[in-house]
């Protein structure tokens, strides 16, 4: 009878400590969430700015960009070329059309900068 009675003392205490437990294990799984949402969101897309350059000038860093994103394992490259006269855009593009390290290359969506970027997805 009296162990009966001790484990009936100690079902309170142990109810708590078991709700302790859920509510630490459900901090650490929200916790977790949090981490893998924010990493999730961390995507890096190196940019280029060439605004300014000559034509000339823009090809050789273009191409020395692309070198070094392919070396690298990105996926991509951001050119941001801007609007101007559009010769420079002209020739980027045209450049980008030909290049062994390009698989695609296409005009920014609004969100990623609009007309004045080029998104080149490397080969």
């Amino acid at each position: 009878m009296a162990a009966l009675i001790a484990q009936l003392q100690a079902a309170p205490a142990m109810a708590q400590a078991v709700e302790a437990h859920r509510a630490i294990e459900s901090a650490v799984a929200s916790e977790q969430r949090e981490q893998t949402r924010a990493a999730a969101v961390q995507v890096r897309i190196p940019l280029l700015d060439v605004r300014g350059m000559r034509v000339d000038e823009t090809l050789r860093v273009v191409e020395l960009e692309l070198d070094r994103a392919t070396r690298a394992g990105e996926e991509g490259v951001h050119v941001l070329h801007g609007h101007g006269s559009g010769a420079l855009k002209a020739a980027v593009r045209e450049h980008l059309q030909r290049s062994p390290y390009v698989s695609k290359a296409r005009s920014a969506e609004a969100y990623e900068g609009g007309d004045g970027v080029t998104v080149v997805e490397l080969a």
